[in-house]
């Protein structure tokens, strides 16, 4: 079976339209008034092999078996609202923004300073989002991986180094959010997640003794390490594996934590 993906440059992402199958495919039709309707042009093409492992994770069956399984452990232990927590992790690339049609707009590079109050950063290439929400809402500590082999948190003023200078990236991260850089590739490996683990289980000492806490993530192959799962056993903690790229099924995160944050983000570069 191909798996399609439909491109659609004047769409915004939070708007819903409802797609008419045909053999795997949208209709015909219903590709026209779209064209139509939004002025735009649909173009399919086969998708990264991210997305196809994703597509294949997130089928109906595999989603409503795994909901299933957190309906009997929510009910076996009693688990509050208060104590199911959803870790999620996205990416973000500040570096690859457009600017004036095809032109890169560069926000940072390597071994140039430039007089701007932009974080400084050896290479900022790609940023990588961890963080974990509550069923009621409550947020666990995020930690951000940045590209590259040091950090440089600083802020250049304007007026030629009259003006106080300010750590530019903590004014904008909450408390006690994680900050580290990698040189390889800006992603969470085994060492940042036990660092993130330890601290959202030093968050959540008090809710650990009126019950069980439900930790929910995907299986990204730094996340399931045995390490990390008897810590998680030890302080009272059900961890449950979901497959690669699904964490973001159960809960809302990329709409309602990290497209703000990223927008925001943005904004301030």
């Amino acid at each position: 079976m191909d798996i399609v993906e439909m491109l659609v440059k004047k769409f915004t992402p939070w708007r819903k339209e409802s797609l008419l199958f045909r053999n795997d495919r949208p209709r015909r039709c219903f590709c026209k008034l779209f064209e139509v309707r939004h002025n735009d042009r649909i173009i399919f093409r086969k998708p990264s092999r991210q997305d196809t492992k994703r597509f294949e994770a997130t089928n109906a069956k595999l989603l409503v078996a795994h909901m299933s399984k957190f309906k009997n452990i929510i009910e076996f232990h009693k688990i509050l609202s208060s104590h199911i927590a959803n870790v999620h992790v996205t990416g973000f690339s500040p570096s690859s923004e457009r600017k004036y049609g095809n032109q890169k707009k560069v926000l940072a590079q390597k071994r140039v300073r430039r007089m701007l109050p932009n974080p400084g950063f050896e290479n900022v290439n790609r940023i990588t989002f961890l963080a974990a929400a509550f069923a009621n809402d409550d947020l666990g500590p995020p930690m951000f991986v940045f590209h590259g082999t040091q950090l440089f948190i600083r802020r250049i003023s304007r007026s030629g180094g009259n003006e106080k200078c300010s750590e530019c990236i903590s004014e904008l991260l909450p408390h006690e959010s994680l900050v580290t850089a990698r040189k390889d590739i800006a992603s969470v490996d085994r060492a940042n997640f036990m660092k993130c683990a330890a601290l959202l289980l030093k968050q959540t000492e008090e809710k650990k003794s009126t019950g069980k806490i439900l930790l929910i993530y995907d299986g990204y192959r730094s996340h399931p390490d045995i390490p990390i799962l008897e810590m998680l056993a030890k302080s009272n903690v059900i961890a449950y594996v979901l497959p690669a790229n699904t964490s973001g099924t159960t809960q809302p995160l990329d709409i309602a934590i990290f497209q703000s944050l990223k927008y925001h983000y943005r904004a301030l570069l």
